[in-house]
């Protein structure tokens, strides 16, 4: 099959209409784990990233044969019933998510000021080095949130989580596209990156098994998903 990616925007103001149609189309289990968020953003986005899966399985054509579970060693989620691997994203205003014949991650972060300290205790030294050598707070953010996708996607990917250190690896993002990976540890897999433009203010980054990555990430607003699941069981 090919990768499915696939990113909704406007997740954090989300009409009650829509709202309430994602409620009563997501699994028990979700409809559960939103009602005790505090924050009805956080409720959004978990909703809109279920609805979202379900929906790019629907597309395979298999969503009424899977069961969404957890891997109790890493807390990796995993489809039940089927062979394919899958991955979801939130942050602020969107949720981002892959499905892939193999190991793939995805992740999306909203571009902050953030400070060195930060780097010094996550980052590899390359990593460091190439980050400290920018020459403007703007520049350094930029490409500090860029490493920090792509770190996020791969540690996502191969679903070792806490147990791999963000710096037992480095992953050294160039102005023209190319993307180096750098393992410190022999036992951690090769993987492919791609780093991908949603948005000025976000950044989005996908790892995977197979370098041959989309050139783009189908981007749609609530409004359409809402839609598209509707057209979907009406058919």
């Amino acid at each position: 099959m090919e990768k499915i990616i696939k990113a909704v925007c406007g997740a954090e103001t989300v009409e009650d209409s829509l709202f309430y149609f994602l409620y009563n189309n997501c699994s028990e289990q979700r409809r559960i784990r939103a009602s005790k968020f505090y924050r009805k953003e956080d409720a959004y986005r978990s909703l809109i990233a279920e609805s979202l899966l379900m929906y790019c399985l629907n597309h395979e054509g298999i969503a009424g044969d899977v069961n969404i579970c957890i891997d109790s060693e890493t807390g990796k989620p995993f489809l039940e019933n089927s062979s394919l691997h899958f991955n979801i994203t939130h942050s602020g205003d969107w949720v981002g998510c892959v499905i892939d014949d193999s190991e793939t991650g995805i992740d999306i972060e909203k571009i902050r000021e953030m400070d060195k300290g930060i780097a010094n205790r996550f980052f590899s030294d390359s990593e460091k080095k190439m980050l400290f050598g920018c020459n403007n707070k703007e520049r350094f953010n930029d490409l500090f949130f860029k490493m920090w996708v792509l770190k996020e996607s791969y540690i996502k990917a191969i679903g070792k989580g806490l147990s791999c250190p963000l710096n037992s690896f480095s992953v050294l993002p160039y102005d023209n596209h190319k993307i180096d990976l750098v393992l410190h540890k022999e036992t951690l897999p090769h993987k492919y990156f791609r780093l991908y433009d949603i948005s000025s203010t976000y950044k989005c980054a996908i790892c995977s098994s197979d370098e041959k990555l989309p050139d783009s990430v189908d981007i749609m607003s609530v409004e359409d998903l809402v839609e598209l699941i509707r057209n979907k069981e009406n058919n």
